[in-house]
């Protein structure tokens, strides 16, 4: 499989959740807001609301919005600014946990080594 069409596939996944984002209304936004840290302290998140936009906040300064699943469970943003490129992010949420997910090369969405606990 071509380097473009694989390049096509990616991006017409990505416009499909951004679409079914855009029609669903999400509930448990609220859900996700506060500061998280992973467990060993080395990083964290936060996530924070704007008159209606919600946003993660990565690395201090680096602000990315966040699109919501219908269920409230999961959050997409589209990071830039860390390098050259952009990537898509997913965070899931399971109560205190947030996993951080990327999007495979086989098109699915695949936890990373990164989970957050909300900060107490």
């Amino acid at each position: 499989m071509g380097v473009s069409r694989m390049f096509k596939k990616y991006i017409l996944a990505i416009t499909l959740v951004f679409l079914a984002v855009s029609f669903t209304e999400a509930k448990g936004r609220d859900d996700f807001l506060g500061t998280w840290k992973l467990k060993d302290n080395s990083n964290s998140i936060r996530i924070i609301k704007e008159g209606e936009l919600y946003y993660i906040i990565e690395f201090v300064h680096l602000k990315h919005e966040l699109y919501f699943s219908g269920d409230g469970k999961e959050a997409l943003f589209i990071e830039w600014g860390k390098g050259p490129g952009w990537g898509t992010t997913m965070l899931h949420l399971d109560g205190d946990i947030i996993t951080e997910m990327f999007f495979s090369e086989e098109y699915e969405w695949k936890a990373s080594e990164y989970i957050f606990y909300r900060k107490p």
